[in-house]
């Protein structure tokens, strides 16, 4: 069974493969873990719109709104 810890780590990871960079950035320490907290991030233009989706789903600041994998379908998965 995958915890809410583990389900955002794989998304940062899928965010990064996906996009090239990091989803969340900031100035400093303190900016980065508001943006963290609030789910403040950009995903790319040239993301395609299930991709979009999914990562939207991923990285929800609500553990709970993250679905399970059972849940998550994706062509490259």
């Amino acid at each position: 069974l995958i915890g809410s810890h583990e389900k955002l780590k794989i998304s940062l990871i899928l965010y990064t493969l996906l996009c090239g960079c990091f989803p969340f950035v900031g100035d400093n320490e303190k900016d980065l873990y508001n943006k963290i907290m609030k789910g403040i991030y950009t995903i790319p233009n040239y993301i395609d719109l299930e991709e979009k989706q999914l990562l939207e789903k991923l990285l929800s600041v609500s553990p709970l709104s993250r679905p399970s994998t059972d849940k998550v379908s994706y062509k490259f998965i």
